[in-house]
């Protein structure tokens, strides 16, 4: 069952079956459950767009277990799924300053390298996220955005390309106010918008604050 719900899970979770994965994950024995951060991380992310404080202590204990482990991949999906978690809460940014060290570990020139480009993608876009709300004046914040350009258009999955798309948008929309045009990747014109999105926790579609 546990190498079932791994296979499984991310679909399972775009598809709104929260409930039923939880309770997969949960009828496991606690050990096993205990031993395999990934269960931990599936089922945060199965509840943190739903139930948002169910989900997201299970996502930060996922977070230090793959931290422990030095499983990067692992850091770089928890940190985006707990950042995307407080961006469609929209309630309180302020617990989001915990996380802008990881972030500057997770993507440090020593860590990054190891890291494959959709869970840098993931992470990058969730960093610029992190950034607009806590520390807009910081000047990684034009260089995240150079990079998350760069893997938009390398990336195959259009769910990725999307998602982090929306968040370029969003940071030329409100930081730049349309100036850095150059930024708008050349992939959003091949998606035409006209995929087949998912469901809440894949797409953050562009809105505004202004």
């Amino acid at each position: 069952m546990r190498e079932l719900i791994r296979a499984n899970a991310l679909e399972w979770a775009r598809q709104g079956c929260a409930q039923a994965l939880s309770d997969w994950i949960e009828a496991l024995p606690k050990p096993m459950r205990d031993a395999d951060p990934w269960l931990e991380y599936w089922f945060g992310r199965a509840w943190i767009f739903v139930q948002p404080q169910r989900g997201r202590p299970a996502l930060e204990r996922a977070y230090e277990a793959f931290r422990v482990a030095r499983d990067l991949r692992g850091q770089a999906l928890a940190l985006n799924t707990i950042v995307t978690g407080s961006y469609y809460e929209w309630a309180n940014f302020a617990p989001l300053d915990r996380w802008l060290p990881e972030f500057e570990r997770v993507l440090g020139p020593r860590c990054v390298a190891e890291l494959d480009s959709e869970s840098e993608l993931r992470a990058r876009a969730a960093f610029l996220i992190a950034l607009l709300f806590r520390k807009r004046e910081d000047p990684q914040l034009g260089v995240c955005a150079a990079r998350l350009n760069e893997l938009i258009d390398q990336e195959p999955d259009v769910n990725a390309r999307v998602m982090a798309a929306s968040t370029l948008f969003n940071y030329l929309n409100w930081q730049t106010k349309g100036d850095s045009g150059a930024l708008v990747p050349r992939s959003c014109d091949s998606m035409r918008w006209s995929a087949v999105f998912r469901p809440l926790g894949e797409w953050t579609g562009p809105i505004s604050i202004n």
